[in-house]
């Protein structure tokens, strides 16, 4: 039941509204008319003549069910059904490759990396290539001499895990704060303690108790593995991993500007609250962006003796549920680096996260704040919002 709820919050993050003119749009040209690409995924648009709009969701992957949307018109010649089940081969592979609670046959993944006999375990070239690119991204945010993005930070978070999961929960959402394990911890967790061999794909641990997680991006470089497939194949789409990673290829072909328009919804953590039709801010994505969100209102518990929020999102300086605001939502181009800035960024304060997103290049944000208000950085206005909904 406790993980049913948390699912369900989840999956409530965000909720796709659609675009906000449901004219039909008059070619300036004979557009060819079509017959149906996939009558099991696909209908005919209600707002754009000649075109299909395809809808697929997965179930089974990151926790979360995924949406792939498609957009076929005259021009498409691509078999849907292929790129669906494309598509379910990517996430399938990453899944397995990615999860580190269970093992797979035939596979070497993070958790046999976690329960590994030796100090170097040789790996396929997909798990090595996502490790390495989280290594080779872990420095994007550095606060006081720590990395806030860390893959090595895995024991930890297996305490706070188990904590969630202890049968010591009440009511599905109160659980004992794990203070004295945190406190008693001395393993390692450094990430330059794990070194990468490129020719024989291995990775070495320097100390025999250390694990790795790779939550904190693993879901966005699914993704964007996802949507570089799809953008090859000049795909029109909407990709939307476990409600909280969406990225925009091509063009939305039910709206006049060709982008996409989502809205976010005021992140809440209150047992038994519904969030339907709770939204804060529209925004719109144009192609080639990626949104990610991260925030207090996914993983989480709440404690009996303050009644304080303990989230899944862990600070690598306290070891404790970091970050100041409810909820942030990063724009990027790249899903994966995405997902690092997201989890990093949530961790810092927001002035400092606002100081820093208004000096990168090409990133802009959006903070949901705990007295009910948005905060949003230089840009994101004039770029990505549509508008801010009052309480």
């Amino acid at each position: 039941m406790k993980k049913t709820m948390i699912l369900l919050l989840l999956m409530l993050n965000l909720i796709f509204v659609g675009c906000t003119s449901h004219t039909t749009l008059t070619p300036t040209t004979t557009i060819p008319s079509i017959d149906n690409p996939n009558t099991t995924y696909c209908v005919a648009s209600t707002r754009t003549d000649h075109v299909y709009v395809c809808n697929k969701i997965y179930s089974g992957y990151f926790d979360a069910p995924v949406f792939l949307k498609l957009y076929y018109n005259y021009e498409d010649a691509y078999d849907v059904e292929e790129v669906y089940d494309a598509v379910e081969d990517i996430l399938s592979i990453y899944h397995q490759l990615l999860d580190k609670y269970n093992s797979y046959p035939d596979i070497t993944n993070a958790y046999q990396l976690n329960h590994r006999d030796t100090q170097s375990v040789q790996v396929s070239q997909a798990l090595f290539d996502a490790i390495q690119f989280a290594l080779e991204h872990d420095d994007l945010v550095i606060v006081d001499e720590h990395k806030l993005f860390n893959i090595a930070l895995g024991p930890v978070l297996e305490i706070w895990h188990d904590a969630r999961e202890s049968d010591e929960c009440e009511l599905f959402l109160y659980c004992p704060v794990p203070t004295a394990q945190i406190a008693a911890f001395s393993g390692s967790i450094d990430p330059d303690d794990i070194s990468l061999d490129s020719d024989s794909r291995t990775i070495t641990f320097a100390h025999s108790d250390m694990r790795i997680d790779l939550g904190g991006f693993g879901k966005g470089y699914a993704s964007e593995r996802v949507t570089d497939y799809l953008d090859e194949l000049g795909i029109h789409y909407l990709f939307n991993a476990g409600q909280s990673n969406v990225k925009a290829g091509g063009l939305n072909k039910e709206s006049p500007d060709g982008t996409f328009l989502i809205g976010l919804v005021r992140p809440q953590t209150a047992p038994g609250y519904s969030a339907i039709n709770s939204v804060y801010a529209h925004v719109r994505i144009p192609s080639g962006v990626s949104m990610v969100s991260s925030g207090n209102y996914q993983r989480y518990f709440l404690s009996f003796d303050d009644d304080l929020i303990y989230h899944h999102i862990i600070d690598p300086r306290t070891l404790f549920p970091g970050g100041e605001a409810l909820a942030l939502t990063v724009m990027y181009e790249d899903g994966a680096i995405a997902d690092i800035l997201s989890t990093a960024i949530y961790l810092m304060s927001v002035e400092a996260g606002l100081a820093y997103v208004n000096q990168t290049e090409g990133l802009e944000a959006i903070w949901y704040l705990n007295n009910n208000t948005a905060v949003y950085s230089d840009h994101f206005e004039s770029l990505y919002l549509e508008r801010i909904i009052p309480m």
